[in-house]
């Protein structure tokens, strides 16, 4: 059996599990179990018995195993603030834009946002699949690669999952000395069956 959730995303239904919830007042309520996210959903059918309605602006979730962040707050934040933040480099035509819209830039502190309103399929060529081996790991690295692939759970970015295929993790040092986290994709690209399309000009979109 497979549920679809709101994003039209397909989870595949491992079981069921009774659960207390609260949220206003205490109930025990079914939810389904799928190894295809470590996302909590709640329901439209628990929201009905609850009679609630989450506000999706101003609060999280509370409940009594602490806080669930639904929809993170817009920021208050300036060019001003984020400054000291962003390449020096920058044109300074763009600084009036990026002021007004500096809630649209993310620094290393903040969470990332993510679109799951699509669901995005990779076809490949027929008998074309050979899995990766393991790639070690610097010593040095480890403990980086585990941080930055646990903050990408926590934030929903990216979710476990079970598949034969596997690519490798690079690290790449930035112009500031910190390192930029890669996924090698390289083998992927060249056994995927290519579509080719036009691009669209700024004279189209508008």
């Amino acid at each position: 059996m497979k549920v679809r959730e709101v994003g039209r995303r397909t989870l595949n239904k491992d079981g069921m599990t009774q659960r207390m919830v609260r949220i206003d007042r205490t109930l025990m309520h079914e939810f389904i179990i799928s190894r295809d996210t470590n996302q909590t959903i709640l329901g439209a059918d628990l929201l009905r018995i609850l009679n609630a309605v989450i506000d999706l602006k101003e609060y999280p979730l509370n409940t009594e195993f602490g806080s669930v962040l639904i929809v993170r707050q817009p920021s208050k934040r300036t060019y001003g603030s984020i400054a000291s933040e962003i390449c020096s480099s920058v044109n300074p035509v763009f600084l009036p834009t990026m002021q007004k819209l500096a809630e649209l830039f993310a620094t290393d502190k903040d969470l990332r946002g993510f679109c799951d309103w699509v669901e995005h399929e990779i076809p490949t060529k027929p008998g074309s699949f050979r899995p990766y081996g393991p790639r070690r790991i610097s010593v040095y690295l480890e403990d980086k690669v585990k941080q930055q692939v646990n903050n990408m759970l926590e934030e929903g970015v990216i979710e476990e999952a079970w598949s034969s295929y596997n690519s490798p993790v690079l690290f790449v040092r930035k112009p500031n000395g910190k390192l930029r986290f890669y996924v090698d994709f390289r083998r992927e690209n060249g056994i995927t069956i290519h579509k080719p399309m036009p691009v669209s000009s700024v004279a189209d979109i508008r």
